[in-house]
């Protein structure tokens, strides 16, 4: 399968390339046909706001020029190439909630790439990313199978959840969860300072498979306050 990538995303929450637009745009390609997305590194690419708020058509780029040559009497016009300063690229680590949420919401998606290491912050966030890689790993087997499908028809690995019920005009809204396949639901925390949110199920038994001790929910249902902690994600399994 050929892997399209998303584009580079700014280190910050929301839906203008932050975190927020992370679903969306996996979702979006995976329904226009490209089911193997690269969802850019965890934590987003930790560009400077200088960068980000230069507001300028170059992003903070700045002209160089180079030496004037002559040759055989005829002088050569010096050219300018577009070059960004270095001590404007980087900036500092992305916010450490941050990180952590964007690490598990990466986690089921058809790749993870880390670029910023999680030591980087420390033991606790390690720990906390470890444990996100290991739930991918339980889910490997899942994500295999659906890749070599999606080679065969073309089907999304990742779905909006109007795959699963498209006359339900509730999953037609919902852009901060998705299905990995077609039995599991993932709801990530993509707010910050949240410990909880709002899931909706759709038609189906859906049982809790984390954070929460495993539970039945009837869907169509929306899940009021749906405990999910930092180093957790909201998975649910549909049983029927």
């Amino acid at each position: 399968g050929v892997w399209t990538r998303e584009f580079d995303k700014d280190s910050r929450w929301g839906l203008e390339n932050g975190l927020g637009s992370l679903l969306v745009t996996a979702l979006q390609h995976g329904v226009l046909g490209y089911p193997f997305v690269l969802p850019d590194m965890i934590g987003g690419n930790a560009y400077s706001e200088e960068l980000l708020l230069s507001g300028s058509s170059t992003g903070g780029v700045q002209g160089k020029t180079a030496p004037q040559s002559h040759a055989a009497g005829n002088s050569v016009e010096a050219k300018s190439e577009a070059v960004v300063a270095s001590t404007m690229f980087f900036g500092a680590l992305p916010d450490r909630e941050l990180y952590l949420r964007w690490c598990f919401a990466n986690a089921l998606l058809p790749a993870v790439q880390f670029s910023i290491a999680p030591w980087q912050y420390d033991d606790a966030a390690t720990a906390a990313c470890r444990k996100a890689l290991d739930l991918r790993a339980r889910y490997l087997p899942t994500l295999e199978a659906l890749a070599t499908r999606a080679l065969a028809t073309g089907e999304p690995i990742v779905r909006p959840l109007w795959w699963h019920d498209p006359e339900d005009s509730v999953c037609l809204t919902v852009d901060d969860a998705f299905l990995l396949g077609d039995t599991t639901l993932v709801a990530p925390v993509l707010e910050p300072g949240a410990s909880s949110r709002r899931v909706y199920l759709p038609r189906g038994s859906w049982a809790s498979v984390g954070p929460e001790p495993r539970t039945l929910h009837v869907g169509p249902v929306w899940i009021e306050d749906y405990p999910v902690a930092l180093d957790e994600l909201g998975v649910f399994e549909l049983v029927v």
